[in-house]
């Protein structure tokens, strides 16, 4: 995925990260006047009688301990009429200046993202006790690329939704590939849904995609006659297991990402190594062949959203060569008049002239950006670390997990059918593993 290098790129989400480190950083390095009442490092701030009226909020903060941490924060929310928080913790963002379009995208891929980790990183699901300090989880640059094939956005709403970021026909299939390989994967033991069909649109699809996916499941949990013969009964389950690269290439992209938990079902219950790769490999080539004109029209629209963007912050800049100075005159006095009436006392107490200059003014800039261009997947903030447990992809773990994750899962696979135990499913012993790895064999 490329970000395209111009000297206005990134400008909203670098803007929106200053403002908010800004006052910290600083008071980190001694540079404010006053945090601190006493020893503390925090400041209760109450109102008489008299100022809990000021203003709506005062009831709600009149109470609230203010400190480096959560001062960016509070000037925000003073500033901002219309805070709105997203639905998920990790879209770290002030969601006001945020599109219809734009909401709804954000938060259904940082809801998928979300539900996705806590379905792999909870007890009796997915992990195995040899996975180790390997986790599985949802990358963002293939679940966008995902996101973008299933839903052949209009050049107008690629605009719209990813702001100065663009993508090449080469980054969506490699990022394809990989996030098949990485459900796949999850469908090897995993004994409840990944949430993943909550990105497909057609309700008809999303049911198809929900009930192979359920059958899967079951097999993981019962490796039963009974839920073999059902999940053959599917006729997608058929042309997978048959490799009917004719059939496959004729479903539509939404229908075919059915055929991810029948891989996983071929990965773990074959017996023949290469015919279980093979299948996978003909699913996967069907996948690419089926959305290559949806990638190419993408590709071929991104030299218009970078555009836009240009065209958007020119406009932008105009506006804040124009009003800038006066602007922020008048922001500084609004929110000195605000703080004042909600906690009671002089917000020169907290911060330095200079660091409310610089804050006021990357805050008035960030608006001005936000009226032309909302809220861009480009400007967003998205905080992994919020996300509860170990993330797979965070800044602090360069670890190639879906790999080895595969290989854990191969690797009991192999040993089960040499007779030992599957440790996925203790109960089932060589000789019933091999026959029913055999009667799945007889019916495709």
């Amino acid at each position: 995925m490329k970000n395209q290098r111009t000297d206005n790129e990134s400008r909203l989400k670098e803007l929106r990260s200053k403002r908010m480190a800004l006052i910290a950083l600083a008071i980190a390095l001694g540079g404010t006047p006053v945090l601190t009442a006493g020893c503390s490092n925090t400041q209760t701030v109450t109102t008489t009688k008299g100022q809990e009226n000021n203003t709506d909020e005062t009831t709600d903060r009149k109470n609230e301990k203010i400190n480096k941490e959560n001062l960016p924060e509070v000037l925000d929310r003073l500033l901002i009429s219309n805070y709105k928080n997203s639905e998920y913790k990790i879209l770290d963002d002030d969601m006001s200046n945020a599109t219809k379009l734009q909401e709804e995208f954000l938060n259904k891929l940082c809801g998928t993202i979300t539900k996705y980790h806590e379905q792999t990183h909870k007890e009796n699901n997915f992990r195995l006790s040899e996975d180790g300090d390997n986790y599985l989880d949802l990358y963002l640059p293939e679940l966008l690329s995902l996101d973008l094939v299933i839903n052949d956005y209009s050049q107008e709403e690629l605009n719209e939704l990813l702001g100065n970021l663009t993508v090449t026909k080469e980054d969506l299939n490699t990022h394809l590939n990989n996030i098949y390989m990485n459900l796949m994967v999850y469908y090897m033991t995993a004994t409840e849904p990944s949430g993943i069909s909550s990105l497909i649109k057609d309700e008809n699809k999303k049911a198809l995609f929900e009930k192979i996916e359920e059958k899967a499941l079951n097999l993981n949990k019962d490796y039963s006659e009974e839920n073999i013969n059902d999940f053959l009964s599917e006729e997608i389950v058929e042309a997978v297991f048959k490799q009917d690269k004719e059939a496959l290439e004729q479903m539509d992209f939404e229908t075919l990402l059915s055929a991810i938990p029948v891989m996983a079902v071929a990965q773990r219950r074959f017996s023949d190594n290469v015919e279980a790769k093979a299948i996978t490999k003909t699913v996967v080539y069907a996948m690419f062949t089926v959305a290559d004109e949806t990638t190419t029209k993408i590709e071929k629209a991104m030299p218009g959203v970078e555009k836009y963007y240009n065209d958007q912050i020119a406009k932008s800049n105009e506006i804040i060569a124009k009003d800038e100075e006066k602007e922020v005159k008048k922001l500084k006095e609004e929110v000195k008049e605000k703080f004042k009436n909600v906690y009671g006392t002089e917000l020169n107490k907290y911060i330095s002239k200079k660091d409310l200059d610089s804050y006021i003014t990357t805050f008035y800039e960030n608006g001005v950006y936000e009226s032309n261009l909302g809220l861009p997947l480009s400007s967003v903030n998205i905080n992994f670390d919020l996300l509860e447990g170990k993330y797979a992809y965070s800044e602090t773990r360069d670890v190639q997990d879906v790999p080895t994750l595969y290989k854990i899962r191969s690797e009991l696979l192999d040993k089960g059918l040499e007779g030992k135990k599957q440790s996925y499913n203790e109960t089932e012993e060589k000789e019933l593993a091999q026959a029913k790895v055999k009667t799945l064999k007889r019916h495709i």
